[in-house]
């Protein structure tokens, strides 16, 4: 009987001690093959569904910044980059260097700002007469959606405008005589300087956009 009565005080004894380690503390243990539920807020809260796949709460950082290739977000137009716009009329054209007949073509670079913006420039020409030079007053540009023109007066003499080689016969708004052609294209002076072998004069070029635009291009000018 003493053996018996050992025998289940063992037992008692034993499965005491394994109800305790499979518990902790009285809470419920987790099975090791499964992953606690996380808790989901209630529908009414303000608080994000973690489980939704949305961020935290923190704000894209992309979010509200303008789009640089349309400008602020899109509603508008890219700014039109031009830091060295010419003059906007005749009177005020931006001065480019003198050019002599026996020089080659030159350029200039600038921004059609729309088709209300205009670029005017003026160079003096001169004819280096005995030289084997030959005037031959020339202005384009390979950019597209443009209207180039060039006006000529005489330095000696009056200015006689006998038409255009390249281009269609125009005059400016004060009154000068040229040629004026769409572009990509080249215009070309046909002109004389009376009672003079002087073909020498000043040049007015005008550049405009005929699209509501901001159109680079690169001004190709001589005499």
């Amino acid at each position: 009987m003493r053996k018996i009565a050992t025998a289940l005080a063992s037992s008692t004894l034993l499965a005491l001690v394994w109800i305790g380690c499979g518990t902790d503390n009285g809470d419920p243990a987790v099975d090791a093959g499964t992953t606690a539920p996380r808790p989901k807020y209630d529908a009414g809260s303000n608080e994000p569904d973690l489980d939704s796949g949305s961020s935290s709460g923190d704000p894209d950082s992309s979010a509200g910044e303008p789009d640089a290739s349309t400008g602020d977000g899109g509603s508008n137009p890219p700014v039109c980059n031009d830091t060295d716009d010419a003059g906007g009329s005749e009177a005020a054209a931006k001065v480019l260097p003198i050019q002599s007949d026996c020089d080659g073509q030159v350029t200039k670079a600038g921004v059609a700002n729309g088709i209300i913006d205009r670029d005017f420039y003026k160079f003096t020409g001169t004819d280096n007469f005995g030289f084997g030079c030959v005037v031959g007053a020339t202005a384009g540009t390979t950019a597209a959606d443009l209207e180039v023109c060039m006006f000529v007066k005489c330095k000696t003499g009056d200015t006689e405008f006998q038409g255009c080689t390249k281009g269609t016969a125009a005059t400016s708004e004060i009154g000068t005589k040229g040629c004026c052609t769409n572009s990509p294209g080249t215009v070309e002076l046909d002109y004389n300087c009376a009672g003079t072998t002087d073909e020498g004069g000043d040049f007015f070029m005008r550049v405009k956009a005929r699209v509501d635009k901001c159109i680079p291009y690169t001004l190709s000018y001589g005499l």
